[in-house]
């Protein structure tokens, strides 16, 4: 009988020995870091671009396209260009039209928390107490820099850039410099949409997105969108509509001696003629 229970003993304490060894297998600890999600891992390739609940940007008319004329005309005005206006509207501080907000005046940079001034929600002038007007005239340098450089890799990646595209490359050169000029950068990414058979405010949006997207960290690099690409996604839709209803709206302001021309014109003119 002792023979007996000492066998079952044996035999129970084999068997919790053999279950133990396979939980601790189980629930073993790992010191390596845990693997990205599928969709983290990589730049997510779309098929088609996000759809906004706020419908797809209008495209430019070919009105506005004329207005603009040379390419160069883009920064006629400085902050009542078209690039004034159009990256004003994006960033909340330019209505449409060209109207001031009370952002342009001073806010709160909702990412970084620092002071923003001017058109272009400039924030390096704070030490200088710089005023709004002389804020623009410093980024509107800055801009033309970057607007010079997207051009030249554009003509290098042989990309012909559209009013719309170029526009909101230098708007997102504005917001993320280092998104719209990295490598790769907003023109190598519009020249993979393009290549996925995007084309218009689809490629856009597509490429403005694609451009947060860190290749060296494997990641999103928006920390003040959370890093997140639907919130990635909303601003820069958000953006590229205000772009375009700016572009629909523009019209370009005469210079003062163009006025003066026409004041004399029409003056000279018989009734009959004005109608």
């Amino acid at each position: 009988m002792k023979l007996i229970s000492l066998w079952a003993i044996n035999l129970v304490v084999c068997l919790l020995s053999f279950a133990s060894a396979a939980y601790a297998d189980e629930v073993a600890l790992s010191f390596d870091p845990p693997s990205l999600p599928i969709e983290d891992a990589n730049p997510p390739v779309l098929e088609k671009p996000p759809v906004s609940q706020q419908g797809t940007p209008p495209t430019p008319s070919r009105t506005a396209r004329s207005s603009v004329g040379d390419r160069a005309a883009l920064f006629s005005g400085g902050s009542d260009s078209l690039v004034a206006r159009a990256v004003g509207h994006a960033e909340g501080t330019r209505t449409s039209d060209g109207g001031k907000t009370r952002a342009y005046y001073g806010h709160t940079d909702p990412g970084n928390g620092v002071w923003n001034r001017g058109t272009f929600s400039y924030q390096f002038g704070n030490a200088q107490n710089l005023s709004a007007e002389e804020s623009d005239r410093q980024q509107l340098a800055k801009l033309k820099a970057h607007h010079q450089r997207l051009q030249q890799r554009a003509n290098g990646l042989g990309v012909d850039l559209t009013l719309e595209e170029e526009l909101n490359a230098i708007d997102l050169a504005n917001q993320a410099p280092l998104a719209a000029l990295g490598s790769p950068g907003y023109v190598e990414r519009l020249k993979q949409a393009h290549q996925q058979g995007l084309r218009g405010s689809d490629a856009v949006l597509w490429a403005r997105v694609q451009s947060y997207w860190d290749p060296q960290r494997n990641g999103w690099d928006a920390p003040g969108l959370g890093n997140t690409q639907a919130r990635i996604e909303h601003d820069q839709n958000r953006r590229q509509q205000a772009i375009a209803e700016t572009v629909q709206s523009y019209q370009p302001v005469k210079p003062p001696k163009q006025h003066v021309a026409d004041t004399i014109i029409f003056q000279d003119l018989p009734r009959d003629r004005r109608r």
